[in-house]
């Protein structure tokens, strides 16, 4: 599953200006200008979005100084961003409503792709797959700020055997996190 095409150009309208603004602020990298580049480096990038999720006040900082040109559903998209929760995640399966990642703690979320749902951006890996991702509120759903490195991490039998009975228990005692 993954975002209306409506929704996905609005997730990149907000998060390219926030993370040149982000950018200037903190002088990441020498990157100028994400906002409307033909190409990007997706390390470079994500050491960008890295410096927003350890800064979330930055967020309301991009806020209030675009405070007219933004309308209230955006800024509230924006400022939900401050919840995003940053980690290593196992991508356990894929649903017809989003892909399930487990957190360090057991925690298990439903998460929607972008523009690509998981399955398709990783069609070539069977789950489970180690990655280091940021999970986003956006609108009603959870997505990740699309840069998401899967880690060269394999899983044995007993681990896959662990990591599908906490989906299943999650799922038994629906404690399934599709909201932040």
């Amino acid at each position: 599953m993954k975002l209306s095409e409506a929704d996905s150009r609005l997730f990149y309208k907000l998060f390219f200006p926030l993370l040149d603004f982000a950018n200037q602020k903190f002088k990441v990298n020498e990157l100028k200008k994400l906002t409307g580049a033909k190409s990007l480096n997706p390390a470079k990038v994500k050491e960008i979005a890295n410096a927003v999720w350890e800064n979330p006040s930055c967020i309301d900082e991009y806020v209030e100084k675009n405070e007219t040109s933004l309308n209230d559903e955006e800024k509230q998209i924006l400022l939900s961003w401050k919840k995003s929760i940053s980690g290593r995640f196992v991508l356990e399966r894929h649903l017809k409503k989003g892909s399930v990642f487990i957190g360090e703690h057991n925690d298990v979320y439903l998460v929607k792709g972008i523009i690509s749902s998981f399955e398709e951006m990783f069609w070539f890996q069977k789950p489970p797959i180690a990655m280091d991702i940021t999970i986003l509120p956006f609108k009603d759903c959870l997505i990740t700020d699309g840069l998401n490195l899967p880690l060269n991490i394999t899983f044995g039998g007993g681990i896959k055997s662990i990591l599908k009975n906490v989906y299943m228990d999650a799922k038994k005692e629906e404690r399934i996190i599709t909201q932040l």
